[in-house]
């Protein structure tokens, strides 16, 4: 993920929308930057961070100053634990992401050797390809 965001990417790509903040009433405020740092995460990316590392300062203040919420903590979140679990797992929900089908698998081998592969792309330009053909079918 880039590490440099100006004003008008911030504002385009880590704003929160109402209907997203609606999503916050229900967690304790200690969470509401973690969930909304893993939901604009994969909104970008299409998929969610491996480690906290991965997360851009920049961002990362600017979804904080919308939530009016502190950064010290955010390291105390349990990624990998339950609650970090329950959060990706409501995530996908509200997104209308679903699980990979039988038909889903069968459909990307196909795309895979009838699209990519007859083009000769790089190992980098495969995995973006990749990703976006599953975002876009929302699996």
């Amino acid at each position: 993920m880039k590490q440099i965001w100006d004003v008008d990417e911030l504002a385009k790509h880590w704003s929160l929308k109402f209907e997203e903040t609606r999503l916050l009433k229900t967690k304790p405020a200690r969470n509401h930057l973690p969930f909304a740092v893993q939901l604009k995460f994969y909104q970008n990316t299409g998929r969610f961070p491996s480690t906290i590392n991965e997360i851009p300062e920049t961002p990362l203040h600017y979804l904080a100053d919308q939530l009016d919420a502190d950064v010290s903590g955010f390291r105390d979140y349990e990624w990998s634990g339950r609650t970090g679990a329950r959060h990706r797992k409501e995530i996908l929900n509200f997104l209308g992401i679903r699980r990979v089908s039988a038909t889903d698998k069968h459909a990307f081998s196909d795309w895979l050797v009838n699209t990519l592969y007859p083009h000769g792309s790089d190992p980098a330009d495969a995995t973006e390809a990749a990703f976006g053909w599953f975002q876009q079918r929302q699996v």
